[in-house]
């Protein structure tokens, strides 16, 4: 099949139970033009092991051993020997429908898109041997890909997007936080650059499994959530045209983050309380544009209630959200 190379970056972290699931899905497309790089980042199960098998059997698949760095730094790895003309990245406990990437590469063909993204859904599901369904495709350029994402029509993973590995020359993911996909997709969205979407489900994200973003609960998750909300904070404050979605967006996220922070007995107190102090002043500079924004206008008022308390009383607002879990499992990433 001709068509551009793909390197498919899979960071490995203790991802026995499920690598295997994910590497067959991968190995499978019907997409042939891929190059599999798999960063077995420090783990202390068979996951190195089960690299290097397919790796034995399979020329496409190149492994890279290196000690426990953190899935940035992974991905960083792998990106820095990519040799493909397009970049995927894919999470080692998901996994893919077989024509991803085939649909990933002709969208970005037809459109001249520089990153096309597939929609997702959360499960523990045994893989798909076809995806029939009729899709949408949308298409978006320079400010209104932030403005989508921020509005939450785009999302802010890397997993379900094929990137031009243009776009990554100069660019790599900060290391040492988590929701460094985030961060990065500010980053890059900010450029002038074109994505196109179709509603065609691609991706499966295992929502079951225990990895870093998904489980732990550790003092690097305040430096990180600080470190988005001043991401997006700066963004809106170099905008003249701003259309409040990024602080809608905000707005909408920091209760929760706060509430997680207290509820979390592992992480210090005292800073806790100083993050949480700095993570309501920058809510305050958005709470006047949210509000004057349509998602606001079409949320629920039980949340337009919440927010409004957020502003005048985080410490309430963190009793109303704690009382709502304890008596609801919260279902999600």
């Amino acid at each position: 099949m001709n068509g551009p190379l793909v390197s498919v970056i899979i960071p490995v972290y203790n991802a026995c139970s499920y690598l295997r699931r994910c590497l067959d899905s991968v190995i499978a497309q019907t997409y042939g033009q891929i190059e599999i790089i798999l960063v077995n980042d420090g783990s202390g199960d068979s996951s190195g092991d089960i690299c290097d098998e397919y790796a034995g059997k399979d020329g496409r698949i190149r492994v890279l051993h290196q000690s426990n760095r953190g899935l940035a730094a992974a991905r960083n790895a792998g990106l820095d020997i990519a040799c493909g003309h397009c970049i995927g990245f894919v999470d080692a406990d998901d996994w893919i429908y077989p024509d991803m990437y085939e649909t990933l590469v002709n969208l970005l063909e037809q459109t001249g898109a520089d990153v096309s993204q597939c929609s997702f859904v959360f499960g523990d599901l045994e893989p798909q041997t076809a995806n029939s369904a009729v899709a949408d495709v949308c298409f978006f350029q320079g400010p209104e890909i932030l403005q989508a994402a921020f509005r939450e029509i785009l999302s802010w993973n890397l997993w379900d997007k094929l990137f031009r590995a243009d776009l990554w020359k100069t660019r790599r993911l900060p290391e040492g936080y988590y929701y460094e996909d985030a961060i990065v997709l500010t980053d890059l969205f900010s450029q002038d650059c074109r994505l196109v979407k179709t509603s065609r489900v691609e991706y499966c994200y295992n929502i079951s499994s225990p990895s870093i973003t998904r489980g732990e609960k550790r003092k690097c998750h305040l430096e990180s959530i600080e470190k988005l909300c001043l991401t997006w904070d700066a963004y809106t404050a170099r905008q003249s045209h701003d259309h409040g979605s990024a602080s809608m967006l905000l707005c909408k996220n920091i209760p929760c983050y706060n509430w997680w922070i207290r509820e979390n007995a592992e992480i210090d107190k005292a800073a806790v309380k100083e993050h949480n102090r700095r993570m309501h002043r920058i809510f305050l500079r958005h709470y006047a544009a949210a509000r004057k924004t349509r998602q606001y206008g079409s949320a629920p008022i039980s949340k337009k209630l919440l927010w409004m308390i957020y502003s005048c009383s985080p410490a309430l607002s963190n009793y109303l959200v704690r009382t709502y879990h304890e008596g609801f499992k919260p279902y999600g990433r």
